[in-house]
């Protein structure tokens, strides 16, 4: 197997899906950014009362750093590219050729600080999103990151909150209710202890036996086989029999 492994850095950081839904011309596209910074201006308004005669103006600042951030990203063409994996760049190469952002904080938050090398898939991004760290305003940057925040848990938030989730991700087909959200929410986060009161309750003994029984079969059946073919070494059928155990 791989003894060596490398860390892929892809590009990201926008609330709606793709660089298109903020570049395109296409009048669905530009409606769908005014349902988003409607929804980012809602969230400022909502989490800083104080201020929210100036959300509107600041939910623009916003929509206007993404909009900076998804020019500097590939297209899906590009990003489809399996060649991008040579993009391998050490720490070195991140401090010379996308200067701006602390590139050890951001590894070292990431659980990454003893990684040495990564494979930059799309380098336009990660050059792109550098020089906008100090171009521009401070406040942009902490309004983006407190939108991004309550995004990723609008859908378990207050109705405030939780009503502008499906714009918040550019998604204007999403009608779920709030208890089925909730449901799926509790799903995600438990899913072993609800797995385990399921076993428990509609996966007895017997069963449990009775998979244990065909899986071990199938194993019996698999090792037969691999151990008759003619075209696999010796040392490298012991690996297979060994991984498929």
């Amino acid at each position: 197997g791989e003894k060596n492994y490398v860390a892929f850095l892809v590009q990201g950081g926008l609330g709606l899906p793709d660089r298109e839904n903020y570049l395109s011309v296409d009048p669905v596209m530009q409606a769908l950014r005014t349902r988003y910074r409607e929804a980012v201006a809602s969230v400022l308004a909502t989490t800083d009362a104080k201020n929210a005669a100036s959300a509107s103006k600041r939910a623009e600042a916003v929509v206007a750093l993404e909009t900076a951030i998804a020019r500097s990203h590939a297209t899906q063409e590009v990003s489809g590219n399996e060649k991008n994996a040579d993009n391998l760049w050490t720490r070195a190469d991140f401090a010379r050729q996308a200067p701006g952002m602390d590139w050890s904080a951001f590894f070292a938050a990431a659980g990454l600080a003893k990684q040495t090398s990564f494979v930059a898939w799309q380098p336009s991004a990660v050059k792109g999103v550098a020089a906008l760290i100090a171009s521009q305003p401070l406040q942009a940057w902490k309004d983006y990151l407190r939108v991004r925040v309550i995004a990723d848990y609008a859908d378990v938030l207050p109705r405030a909150f939780a009503g502008q989730s499906p714009a918040l991700h550019g998604d204007a087909t999403t009608q779920s209710s709030r208890a089925q959200r909730a449901t799926e929410a509790t799903q995600s986060a438990m899913s072993d202890a609800i797995g385990r009161l399921y076993a428990e309750r509609h996966f007895p003994a017997a069963y449990k036996a009775r998979v244990q029984a065909i899986a071990a079969n199938v194993v019996a059946a698999f090792t037969r086989r691999m151990e008759a073919v003619k075209w696999m070494s010796p040392d490298s059928k012991t690996m297979a029999l060994a991984k498929m155990k």
